[in-house]
Order: C-alpha cells, then sequence, then structure tokens
C-alpha cells in the first residue's frame, strides 16, 4: 500500500455525506413521536431522558468538531 492511499480524507462531520446519509435513514419517524405514549411511568421517562441526553451530548460533541469521521481510500 502506498502512504498516500492511507492518508484519511480528514472531511468535518458536518460535511459527511455518510453521517448525514446514517441520519436521515435511521430517524425518519422521529416527526410523529408516536412513541411518546409508550412512556407510561417514572422508569420509562428516566430512560428516555438518558437517551435523549446522550443523542443530545453526541450531536454536540459531532457538530462541534470534537469527533471526526476519517475515511480513508478503499483497498
Amino acid at each position: 500500500m502506498e502512504p498516500e492511499a492511507a492518508k484519511p480524507d480528514d472531511v468535518p462531520a458536518t460535511q459527511s455525506k455518510s453521517l448525514w446519509t446514517i441520519l436521515l435513514t435511521l430517524f425518519p419517524g422521529l416527526g410523529s413521536f408516536v412513541f411518546l405514549e409508550k412512556i407510561d411511568n417514572v422508569f420509562a421517562l428516566g430512560a428516555f431522558a438518558l437517551v435523549l441526553v446522550a443523542v443530545c451530548v453526541g450531536a454536540w460533541l459531532v457538530f462541534t468538531g470534537r469527533v471526526t469521521i476519517n475515511r480513508g481510500k478503499a483497498v
């Protein structure tokens, strides 16, 4: 393998086409929020809050550039 082929492309996460494809593919049904009717006790609400916090922290890390998505050329 050539050293040039091993270098990542260093695309910022907000401009990564693969990240946007993943987000648009996995979360199309979130607009209806039908899943919220299943939260019927305090433990389910707490679990939902933890997941929501984790998603928000992950999004913040990606969009502020603290997490980068580096891809190399396919071999």
